[in-house]
């Protein structure tokens, strides 16, 4: 089962690797640059608004469907047209929920406009990642990873059509952005329903309201997950442009480094859409889930503390090269942001376990203890610190949360982390952290300094054998 991890999440990062750096760094960058921090800042606290019910759209369907679906193949096609129709009739629920609400805000006519396409956005994403949990509680891993991509990479075409070619008679904008993505994700909805149904045995659509009934009490628990989990990750953006006379400005700012961190967590992500069918098969089947929960918490580890570090040593390099107004506070709250990508790395294992193993009780009482904690600081700490204060109350809140899901899982199935394990670990952190002192004192260029880190971090996860070499090399051989 590692094996099938490894060779598949292999093929997923790699695929993301080639677009997404593209989206985020490319068009995403240069339309803030384009903007401006206060235009840019506007549409950032649209987009977190939107998203602080866009869970009402999957009421914890995709999950649910994911964790059956993984365990009996019948499930798609017995319960699909029950999940469609409850989509659809909550479609129209989130577009009532969230248009209304957005009336006792203070947005302007130019951010309702953003608002209401954006709203288009997450319904069409909805039902992308409700087929796409169908083909990936299927283990078709290879082409889900594909449609992962698919709506970024249309994105990016019709993107740099506008840039380079502009067929409107003006430059890429924030609402030509977002009408870009309207386009690509509707394309990429098109295809994923198409391999969906495709590869589901039988579907016949009706409606029948006690099926969705039963739906709705079994998977409750994965909606309150999804809306607390939700509300304390995106209300921070929405609370800075509120809170602040120079709110626009300051969500600006604190989008510029989120945006890096949001982007560092959908590879994380990507390691929960694998762990998920994983987890739920071998839980219902009654295997260990001890090596793949080591395997996932090693790799991931590694990687967000690669990237926490670099991060943290050369923010000061890197933020004045990716936005033309950065300064000091900038960096540091893109260092804080960084770190904290560590702990939420963790909660892609841990929490993706608790799913999994259906304590869902538990996850909720954690989520709900997050949200607290993360509103309680928001509230005292962006009045003062303003963008600063959020980024503290993201780092603090992250890394509580993350501690407790790590504790209750090694209580729950028992793991044993051996303190040769820890050790290695903390070996690992140690060499990267002398790796970018060794190129602050000899002032290495910023590229030279990520690289040569990069492959110090690659040397020392192999020579402290974080994963069994032989598990390395099998993997090797088998994608050669």
């Amino acid at each position: 089962m590692r094996q099938k991890f490894l060779g598949n999440l292999f093929f997923l990062i790699l695929a993301n690797l080639l677009v997404k750096p593209l989206w985020i760094l490319g068009i995403d960058r240069y339309v803030q640059n384009q903007s401006g921090p206060i235009l840019y800042g506007a549409y950032f606290a649209v987009f977190n608004f939107s998203y602080l019910f866009h869970i009402i759209l999957d009421a914890g369907i995709n999950n649910f469907n994911n964790r059956e679906a993984s365990r009996d193949s019948t499930f798609i096609s017995t319960h699909a047209s029950a999940i469609l129709n409850i989509k659809l009739l909550f479609s129209v629920f989130y577009v009532g929920i969230t248009v209304g609400l957005a009336y006792f805000t203070s947005f302007d006519e130019e951010q309702y406009s953003m608002l209401y396409w954006l709203i288009v956005n997450l319904i069409l994403l909805n039902f992308i990642l409700y087929f796409r949990s169908n083909i990936a509680a299927l283990q078709l891993f290879k082409i889900d990873s594909l449609l992962s991509v698919c709506d970024r990479l249309l994105a990016i075409l019709f993107c740099c059509l506008l840039i380079f070619v502009h067929p409107f008679g003006a430059s890429l904008d924030i609402m030509h952005f977002i009408y870009a993505q309207t386009l690509a994700l509707a394309i990429t909805l098109l295809l994923a329903m198409f391999i969906s149904i495709s590869k589901t045995k039988t579907f016949q659509y009706q409606f029948n309201f006690v099926v969705m009934k039963k739906m709705l009490l079994m998977s409750y628990p994965f909606a309150i997950i999804g809306i607390l989990m939700t509300l304390y990750y995106r209300l921070d953006g929405f609370m800075i442009e509120q809170m602040l006379v120079d709110g626009k400005e300051q969500a600006g700012i604190y989008a510029a480094s989120y945006r890096l961190f949001d982007a560092s967590n959908m590879i994380a992500y990507l390691f929960a859409t694998l762990l998920l069918p994983l987890f739920s098969s071998m839980i219902f089947k009654k295997e260990s889930i001890e090596e793949l929960t080591k395997t996932a918490s090693y790799l991931l580890f590694s990687a967000s503390a690669l990237v926490a570090v670099l991060s943290f040593f050369f923010a000061d390099k890197l933020m004045p090269i990716l936005y033309d107004q950065a300064n000091d506070e900038w960096s540091i709250i893109f260092q804080l942001l960084m770190i904290s990508f560590v702990a939420v790395s963790m909660t892609y294992v841990y929490g993706t376990l608790l799913t999994a193993g259906g304590h869902l009780k538990l996850f909720n009482l954690l989520a709900f203890a997050g949200l607290l904690i993360n509103l309680s600081l928001n509230l005292f700490l962006i009045p003062k610190y303003k963008a600063l204060g959020a980024t503290w109350a993201t780092f603090i809140t992250q890394f509580f949360i993350a501690s407790l899901q790590i504790l209750f899982v090694i209580i729950k199935y028992k793991l044993k982390f051996s303190v040769k394990e820890v050790s290695k670990l903390g070996g690992y952190l140690l060499c990267l952290i002398l790796c970018c002192l060794l190129c602050i004192h000899f002032e290495f260029n910023l590229l030279l300094s990520l690289c040569f880190v990069t492959l110090c971090a690659f040397c020392s996860f192999l020579m402290l054998k974080i994963i069994p070499l032989h598990l390395v090399s099998q993997f090797m051989k088998k994608q050669l």
